[in-house]
């Protein structure tokens, strides 16, 4: 599947490689993962609308970083980090909002591992 320079563009982690090239920071996993798997669902409507219906549900009113980053990769990082590495989905959900979204804005060169 060949994803277009539009959509690449909006990504600062994953850049088309089909291995995750590995990352400085603790959540440059979870960035890499959200953006590969918005870049590969992005045309699927189904997929985005679930995706972003399940990240509603713990974010109903969340305009933070709407500036800085898209709503569909915000619902994308949530969504598969969350059902891949998270047991308590509650917890998750903080942490996600206090320290997920502001490293993914803060370019995460503050949290190292």
């Amino acid at each position: 599947m060949e994803i277009p320079n539009e959509i690449l563009s909006k990504c600062r982690y994953y850049h088309g490689e089909e291995k995750y090239p590995g990352g400085e920071s603790k959540y440059h996993l979870a960035f890499w993962m959200g953006e590969q798997f918005y870049c590969h669902n992005y045309d699927d409507d189904n997929t985005m609308i679930r995706v972003v219906a399940d990240y509603r549900d713990y974010f109903p009113d969340d305009r933070e970083g709407e500036e800085q980053i898209d709503l569909f990769i915000r619902a994308s990082m949530f969504a598969t980090y969350f059902h891949n590495f998270i047991n308590d989905p509650d917890e998750y959900a903080m942490a996600f909002r206090t320290q997920v979204i502001p490293a993914y804005i803060a370019g995460s060169t503050s949290m190292k591992m």
